[in-house]
């Protein structure tokens, strides 16, 4: 490719537990790259600066086995995923 693209990746975390609510966003404590500054820390939220591929990757645990945890993603405020995870 004679074009050159902008590199776009980011990784973060949480280093404490933390309760969600329904329809809350997950705001995380830790960021380790955020190349582009696509991902926002204070709105939990990723804004693709240019049109692509992406791939997402999580990881997520509850401390309660006898909860539900449902995960969402949503692509312009779309369902995009989701995992429902049933204690």
């Amino acid at each position: 490719f004679s074009e050159s693209y902008p590199v776009v990746a980011f990784s973060v975390g949480l280093t404490n537990n933390v309760s969600v609510r329904v329809n809350q966003n997950v705001t995380f404590n830790k960021v380790f790259i955020n190349y582009g500054n696509a991902f926002n820390m204070t709105s939990g939220e990723f804004i693709a600066p240019v049109s692509g591929a992406y791939e997402f990757n999580s990881h997520s645990r509850s401390k309660i086995s006898s909860e539900e945890m449902l995960i969402i993603l949503l692509r312009n405020n779309r369902y995009s995923f989701y995992n429902n995870c049933l204690g």
